[in-house]
């Protein structure tokens, strides 16, 4: 556990809500809140020990699909809700920045325009 052989770590994964605001996926583990092991918050101070380490947080992943990613995507009101909650939990926690994970644009329940929307 070397943070200093690093110039970024990952911290994965937070996933989709229904309405579409990024979700934590695993509050016990991930957030101080009723005992919980307080994941975000011990990660991010792994840059106490590299002042240069940068601290990402990833949404996504397998188990999230594609689909609802599809959906947010293809609507810039819904790609607004997004965006604001992902800010909001990034400067909250203290992360860097964001890994979108999106497994896989125009697969697994996508749509053809998937591609254009993600970039």
């Amino acid at each position: 556990n070397d943070p200093s052989l690093c110039t970024h770590l990952v911290y994965a994964f937070a996933g989709l809500g229904p309405d579409n605001k990024i979700k934590v996926l695993d509050p016990w583990n991930d957030l101080c809140d009723n005992y919980g092991k307080c994941g975000y918050d011990r990660f991010v101070k792994l840059r106490e020990k590299n002042v240069n380490l940068k601290t990402l947080l990833a949404i996504g992943g397998w188990n999230e699909g594609s689909t609802k990613y599809s959906q947010m995507a293809a609507s810039a009101s819904k790609r607004k809700i997004f965006v604001d909650s992902v800010v909001a939990l990034l400067k909250k926690h203290d992360f860097n920045g964001l890994d979108m994970d999106w497994e896989y644009p125009t697969q697994r329940g996508g749509a053809p325009e998937d591609q254009a929307n993600f970039v």
